[in-house]
């Protein structure tokens, strides 16, 4: 894969979050009578640049493939846009930019907390549970809020308090098991808590 290759991957995944995503061409031009014609943007600027959709905060990304480095004036690019604010990374990867938007996206907003199968009799204990795994970690709660869009509920345990069963879609909640045991004492201990409660 060449970097063009990868720019246009990052592109199109960002278009598909709701980004409006722009290339910058950057770089001297000979016209047809022999000048040179600077593009106008700065040596160093990103290859891409970009809004999020709400907060119409920007983006500069510098796509890379790997052996190939950032110059000097690239990385000093990056460090002043991230100075004044702007997301901006050198990417040598789609994921990279995909966890850097997450990333943004739950810093500038915060957290919407919402059970995605609201009218089920257990709702009311995934909210605590949201709520909980707000606090603990990111990883954890958009791990929670995929089972249960995979349709996971909530039932009694006379061991645990509260245990969590899997929804049909359990190819994805298998998935997800590896951060629910990544986490599993701090879920056990509030499954308990929130057993409790019943």
């Amino acid at each position: 894969m060449v970097e063009t290759d990868l720019m246009h991957l990052i592109m199109d995944a960002v278009s598909k979050r709701g980004c409006l995503v722009f290339r910058s061409n950057v770089g001297k031009v000979r016209t047809s009578d022999g000048r040179w014609f600077d593009t106008g943007l700065p040596k160093g600027f990103s290859d891409l640049f970009g809004f999020l959709p709400r907060s119409g905060r920007i983006f500069f990304i510098e796509c890379k493939v790997k052996p190939n480095k950032p110059t000097p004036e690239q990385v000093n690019f990056i460090h002043v846009a991230k100075n004044l604010g702007a997301i901006a990374l050198v990417a040598y990867s789609v994921e990279e930019v995909e966890q850097a938007l997450d990333d943004a996206a739950w810093a500038d907003f915060g957290l919407v907390i919402q059970d995605p199968l609201e009218k089920e009799p257990d709702t009311e204990q995934w909210m605590k549970l949201f709520t909980w795994a707000s606090t603990i970690q990111q990883e954890l709660f958009a791990c929670l809020q995929t089972i249960r869009r995979g349709g996971a509920h909530l039932a009694p345990d006379p061991k645990f308090g509260l245990r969590i069963l899997p929804g049909a879609d359990t190819a994805q909640y298998k998935n997800d098991s590896q951060v629910l045991f990544k986490y599993r004492h701090e879920l056990t201990n509030e499954l308990a808590w929130l057993g409790k409660g019943e």
